[in-house]
C-alpha cells in the first residue's frame, strides 16, 4: 500500500524578538544611537543603528494593526507607546521624539 510521505517541517529563521538587544541593555544599560541629522535622513547610524531599526520594527508590529498603509495612519497613542518602549533601550531621546512626531519612520 502506498502512502503519502509525511510533510517536512521546514526550519525558518523565525521572527525577530529583540533578545540580544534586551540582554545588552540588562548588562550595560541603555544603548547610545547616533542619527544622520546633518544628512537629513534621520537614519540610525553606528554600531547599534541596525539594532535600533530592528527594535522599531519589533515594537511597531507588536503595537500596531498590520493594515496601515503609511506611518501617518498610525494613531498618536500608538506612536507614543512605541516611543516609550524605545526609550527603555536607547539613548538619543531628542532624535527618537523628533523622528516619531514628524512621521519620519
Amino acid at each position: 500500500m502506498l502512502t503519502a510521505p509525511e510533510p517536512r517541517q521546514r526550519r525558518g529563521r523565525g521572527g525577530a524578538k529583540g533578545f540580544e538587544i534586551a540582554q545588552k541593555v540588562m548588562q550595560d544599560g541603555k544603548i547610545t544611537v547616533e542619527f544622520d541629522e546633518a544628512g537629513g535622513t534621520w537614519k540610525a547610524l553606528g554600531k547599534y543603528g541596525a539594532w535600533f531599526e530592528s527594535a522599531v520594527g519589533i515594537h511597531t508590529r507588536d503595537i500596531c494593526e498590520p493594515f496601515h498603509d503609511a506611518w501617518k495612519d498610525v494613531s498618536d497613542v500608538e506612536k507614543r507607546t512605541i516611543q516609550d518602549r524605545m526609550l527603555v533601550f536607547f539613548y538619543g531621546i531628542f532624535c527618537i521624539v523628533y523622528t516619531i512626531v514628524n512621521n519620519a519612520f
